[in-house]
């Protein structure tokens, strides 16, 4: 993840205040140490789920968020995969 995407996401997260600023900031310091994933990171360090995680990369890319387990999804697509 790029330095712009990654301030992206920081913001969509804040914005979406499913982070506290002092919680993020303590991500941000371990990305950077790390080099792993803030989104990756954020999950393991407990401050999110996962599907938090996933709404907000998904908005990040401008992709609607779809539970695949709640969706139904016609069989003649299922049978092109």
């Amino acid at each position: 993840m790029s330095v712009d995407e990654t301030r992206q996401l920081t913001r969509i997260l804040t914005e979406m205040r499913l982070v506290d600023p002092n919680e993020m900031e303590r991500a941000l310091k371990e990305h950077h140490k790390s080099g792993e994933r803030l989104a990756t990171l954020l999950v393991k360090m407990g401050l999110l789920g996962e599907e938090q995680v996933l709404r907000a990369v998904a908005q990040q890319l401008g992709l609607r968020f779809t539970r695949l387990n709640e969706t139904e999804i016609p069989a003649d697509t299922i049978a092109r995969i």
